[in-house]
C-alpha cells in the first residue's frame, strides 16, 4: 500500500501538474468572525467588525514557481504596499 502511495505522489509533482498556477496571486474577500489573521504590511490584527463589513486581501506567494506562504492584508494596507502580489481579483 505504501508503494501506491508513492507512485500516486509522484504522478502529481510532475512539472506539467505542478506549474499551472506558480506565480503569486491575490484576492479579495470579506474578513469573516474570528478570523486570527495578521496584516503583513502593518502588522495590526485583520479583525472582523460586524457593522464595518471590511474586507481583507489574501495572497498565495509562490518562490522561484513553487507555493511558500499566505499573507493577509487589510484592504486598504494592500494599495498602500504597492499591491505586491499583483492586482486583487
Amino acid at each position: 500500500m505504501v508503494q501506491r502511495a508513492q507512485i500516486a505522489r509522484r504522478g502529481a509533482d510532475r512539472d506539467t501538474v505542478a506549474n499551472i498556477v506558480a506565480q503569486s496571486r491575490a484576492v479579495v474577500r470579506t474578513i469573516e468572525p474570528g478570523n486570527s489573521a495578521v496584516c503583513a504590511h502593518c502588522g495590526a490584527p485583520v479583525k472582523f467588525a460586524a457593522r464595518a463589513q471590511l474586507r481583507q486581501v489574501i495572497a498565495n506567494v509562490y518562490v522561484d514557481g513553487v507555493w511558500d506562504r499566505v499573507e493577509h492584508f487589510h484592504e486598504p494596507c494592500y494599495s498602500e504596499a504597492g499591491s505586491p502580489h499583483g492586482p486583487a481579483a
